[in-house]
């Protein structure tokens, strides 16, 4: 029977770590995804997954039993929202997450994985309200 982990990660800085239910798995948010500073008007941003954490993607470490699988489940999109200011012009749309490995990974001979996401975030209107902007998306991981 698989044991399954939600996550709520920041798409800014912040991000709450949730430890599994079960002691066999663990997962531990390692960095937020991050699409850094932009002016009104910018195009869309991509934050590759890439291979290993970097400023820009979100990074989790996975522990369990070696060699075991696991199944990775990313949103269709998320909103990054002004602190201060709602409405349409503070809002952002992000979408196309991609994570590494893509939608399963193992375990290593330690019992241990990395899993790095990133995502698309949408071109910018010109009316966009400056400021910071902050959102979460949700991750689930289903163990084997």
């Amino acid at each position: 029977m698989g044991c399954c982990l939600l996550f709520d990660v920041g798409l800014a800085a912040e991000v709450d770590d949730v430890e599994a239910q079960q002691p066999s798995f663990e997962v531990h948010s390692v960095s937020s995804l991050d699409f850094g500073q932009a002016v009104q008007g910018d195009i869309a941003k991509v934050v590759s997954s890439g291979v290993v954490d970097d400023p820009w993607n979100a990074s989790f470490s996975i522990k369990g039993t070696k060699n075991k699988s696991f199944f990775i489940f990313l949103p269709h999109s998320a909103y990054l929202n002004h602190e201060s200011k709602p409405g349409p012009l503070g809002l952002i749309r992000v979408h196309q997450f991609n994570s590494h490995p893509s939608r399963e990974g193992v375990l290593d001979s330690n019992g241990h994985a990395m899993v790095y996401v990133g995502a698309t975030r949408d071109t910018l209107s010109s009316q966009q309200i400056s400021g910071r902007y902050k959102g979460n998306f949700l991750v689930v991981f289903i163990y084997q």
